[in-house]
């Protein structure tokens, strides 16, 4: 790590200048001694900071992320205008795939006023490498406005955390005539990208004289209220059990070979993930909810359905959706009218 030359060729500069106006009054000893001492601060923060990054990259080596930080943090109190220790722990964080840090440091150097131009650019880069949040969302034209969510889901070091979304200003004007629409946003902390697509479609009720119904298997990965109105985010999937589960497992080469040759899968039964993306459906007001008896009181061993209330779905729902092993809990089958969740009732698996 190189010292801001510009700062060395400041201090220089204003030497030289007291050097002229403290020899005119015959002090030399004095003027010598000034020179000395501001190179010599110079040089001990120099080495300080080179301290600090070489603490930072033996702690990154060590994934130690927590101290890496705080020596990272701690050459750039050193040299806060210098935008090459930016850019350098920028790197050192890159090439350990640590997308989420070197944003954060970038952040920094913008907050901190340097080169922020420049700076913003290498932002947006950082941002293209790290996941996109991609939602997508199916509601009818008579169903009222549609409100972009405020915050999102985003992982952040194998942790699901919520982060506050930026919505572009575009955003704001949301159509509800029948069609395809796209919006863009970016989330306020972690800087994730956010693409939502809204399918609006046409009065159901003008295009058939028949209610359409359909049911579902699927992981509920959230469930929110917005508006006065309760959504879920549903991750379908495929479910089967017994001998067609076993059918469909050696399908997808996930079948387990016994010694004698026999296949099986675990546990009685399969899922597959049929779509590529979570979708969020609305929940009917009057929409019944099912936990698993065992689930609502942990002393009862039965797997019988028990008839729960939102705030005890939403209770069970939060307290496994940040458990990616976990989201066997989380499975559930929902039956729709008009694709409005009417019933929502937890999958047993053994």
């Amino acid at each position: 790590m190189k010292i801001n030359k510009f700062l060395l060729c400041s201090v220089a500069f204003v030497i030289v200048t007291s050097t002229v106006i403290i020899g005119g009054c015959k002090n030399k000893d004095k003027e010598i001694v000034l020179s000395e001492n501001v190179a010599k601060d110079i040089q001990v923060e120099e080495n300080e900071i080179e301290k600090y990054i070489k603490e930072g990259n033996k702690f990154l080596e060590e994934k130690n992320y927590k101290e890496a930080r705080k020596s990272y943090e701690a050459a750039i109190t050193k040299g806060k205008n210098d935008k090459q220790i930016y850019m350098d722990i920028k790197d050192q964080y890159l090439n350990k795939n640590r997308y989420d840090d070197a944003y954060y440091i970038i952040k920094l150097a913008i907050e901190n006023k340097v080169d922020t131009e420049n700076m913003e650019k290498v932002l947006t880069s950082i941002r293209d490498k790290m996941e996109t949040v991609e939602l997508s969302y199916e509601i009818y034209e008579d169903n009222g406005s549609f409100v972009l969510p405020e915050e999102v889901d985003i992982t952040v070091d194998n942790n699901k955390v919520k982060d506050y979304v930026l919505w572009e200003k575009e955003n704001h004007d949301i159509s509800n005539k029948p069609g395809h629409y796209s919006y863009n946003g970016i989330t306020k902390e972690y800087g994730r990208n956010v693409y939502v697509t809204l399918n609006v479609k046409a009065n159901i009720k003008e295009n058939t004289k028949e209610d359409i119904y359909d049911s579902k298997f699927g992981i509920v990965k959230d469930i929110y209220t917005d508006n006065g109105t309760v959504y879920i985010l549903f991750d379908e999937v495929e479910f089967y059990t017994g001998e067609e589960a076993l059918a469909e497992a050696k399908k997808d080469n996930k079948a387990i070979k016994e010694e004698d040759g026999t296949y099986i899968v675990y546990d009685d039964y399969y899922t597959r993930n049929s779509v590529a993306e979570a979708k969020v459906y609305e929940v009917s007001k009057d929409v019944a909810i099912n936990l698993l008896a065992y689930e609502v009181n942990p002393d009862d061993n039965k797997i019988d359905f028990q008839k729960v209330n939102y705030d005890t779905f939403k209770k069970h729902i939060d307290k496994y959706n940040k458990d990616i092993s976990a989201e066997r809990a989380l499975l559930c089958k929902v039956d729709m009218k008009n694709n409005i969740v009417e019933t929502m009732s937890r999958q047993y698996t053994p």
